[in-house]
C-alpha cells in the first residue's frame, strides 16, 4: 500500500494528514490550479493525477521545530510519520 503524507507551512507548519493511494493516472490533463510543482518540475510537463481512497488526520500532528521543515519530497514509513512528534524525529527514526 502507498499513502502521501501532506505537509501544511506555515502557519501550520505540521504532517498533519495522510492519504491512501487509490490510483495514479499517467499524463493527466489538469487545471494549473490542481498541479503539484516540485523542484525541477516545469508546468509544460505532464501531470501525474493522484487520487486518494481516504484521507486520514493524524491524531498528533508532526511539527516543523528550529526552522526544521519538509523542503521536498520525502520518503520514509507511515509507522515513522504515526510515531513521530516533531520533523527532527522522523529524520532520525529513518535512519535507525
Amino acid at each position: 500500500m502507498d499513502y502521501i503524507a501532506f505537509y501544511r507551512t506555515q502557519p501550520v507548519s505540521a504532517i498533519t494528514h495522510y492519504g491512501k493511494i487509490k490510483e495514479l493516472i499517467q499524463n493527466a490533463e489538469v487545471d494549473g490550479r490542481y498541479r503539484l510543482l516540485n523542484f525541477g518540475d516545469r508546468f509544460e510537463d505532464d501531470a501525474t493525477k493522484i487520487t486518494f481512497e481516504n484521507i486520514y488526520e493524524l491524531k498528533t500532528h508532526v511539527k516543523s521545530v528550529e526552522g526544521k521543515a519538509i523542503q521536498g519530497r520525502y520518503y520514509t514509513r507511515l509507522k515513522f510519520i504515526k510515531k513521530a512528534r516533531t520533523i527532527p524525529e522522523l529524520w532520525r527514526m529513518k535512519k535507525r
